[in-house]
């Protein structure tokens, strides 16, 4: 038996061995706390549990409460990248076709070393002059 009052499932596989093998077991109703008896379940919810009314008809308290705001902590870890904007920015934001970003879709890119376009710096071949910086 455990301290619940049930039998732990050690107990119980044991008990269903012996049953099985057909070993007297005794009253299954001994093995069990009264507690989980279906006579007991009875008793407790034998009673009329009545709704209570809604939240306007309930009595005031006549104790005065003040709920404060828990104390700011620093969370732990790496803070957010972006911050949270306000309902207004989100406005703003979604009536404008660019969304914060510009976009690079008709851009040509130019290279770092020579400044033709349609490479990169990376792979430059030396097509044109040095650039000057």
């Amino acid at each position: 038996m455990t301290v619940t009052g049930m039998p732990c499932r050690h107990a119980v596989a044991a008990i269903w061995f012996m049953a099985t093998n057909g070993q007297r077991v005794g009253a299954l109703e001994s093995l069990f706390d009264p507690v989980y008896s279906i006579g007991r379940w009875k008793e407790v919810y034998a009673f009329k549990i009545n709704p209570i009314n809604g939240k306007a008809l309930w009595l005031k308290s006549e104790v005065p409460i003040k709920i404060t705001p828990p104390k700011h902590h620093k969370q732990v870890g790496r803070p957010k990248k972006v911050r949270n904007r306000s309902a207004v920015e989100m406005e703003d934001e979604g009536s404008s076709k660019k969304k914060g970003r510009l976009s690079k879709k008709n851009m040509k890119g130019v290279c770092g070393k020579c400044g033709n376009t349609r490479h990169n710096r990376r792979t430059c071949k030396g097509q044109g002059e040095k650039r000057k910086d």
